[in-house]
């Protein structure tokens, strides 16, 4: 494989697509499901956003004391994933969630700029396990706030955490 090609196509998985001017319109503005055909990329766009001094934000957040009638149903905490990923300033390409029986969810958004994922245990002190991980221009803690205001949490826990920063441990 061609090692730009593979660099590419590398980077933009795991890269900061939205605030890159890597298309000739506005990736906030593509369709969702929408291929970027790879001889629309821009090389140097694509160094100038390698040079960005994290990859990624991510946020693992504990949500305790939700409102459990809201965490036990697929469709409400669907619609407020979704709000969420609207108020990060998110590019929403799918989203899948699952209802378990007797109660709890699990739902996985899939963003252009990464994924919001969410599982909920309503009879455990009302809990939700979620993470944020985002590239480019989006607002983790604007979502942050959707979530815990929409779930009714009494009590948020992040770990808030800038990705491909970290530093190899020689061992």
């Amino acid at each position: 494989m061609n090692p730009t090609y593979f660099f590419i196509r590398t980077f933009l998985f795991f890269s900061c697509i939205v605030t890159c001017p890597l298309l000739s319109q506005s990736p906030s503005l593509l369709p969702m499901h929408q291929t970027i055909a790879m001889e629309s990329l821009d090389l140097r766009a694509i160094k100038e956003c390698a040079g960005r001094s994290r990859l990624g934000h991510h946020l693992v957040i504990d949500l305790v004391g939700c409102n459990p009638e809201k965490i036990k149903h697929v469709e409400i905490v669907e619609q407020i994933m979704v709000k969420a990923a609207i108020a990060a300033r998110a590019t929403i390409v799918s989203h899948h969630f699952k209802q378990f029986e007797p109660f709890g969810v699990s739902g996985a958004i899939v963003l252009a700029e990464s994924h919001l994922t969410i599982h909920t245990w309503p009879e455990v002190d009302g809990y939700c396990a979620i993470d944020i991980f985002t590239c480019g221009n989006t607002d983790n803690f604007a979502a942050l706030e959707v979530l815990k205001q929409e779930f009714e949490a009494q009590e948020c826990i992040v770990v808030d955490i800038e990705r491909g920063k970290q530093k190899k441990i020689q061992g």
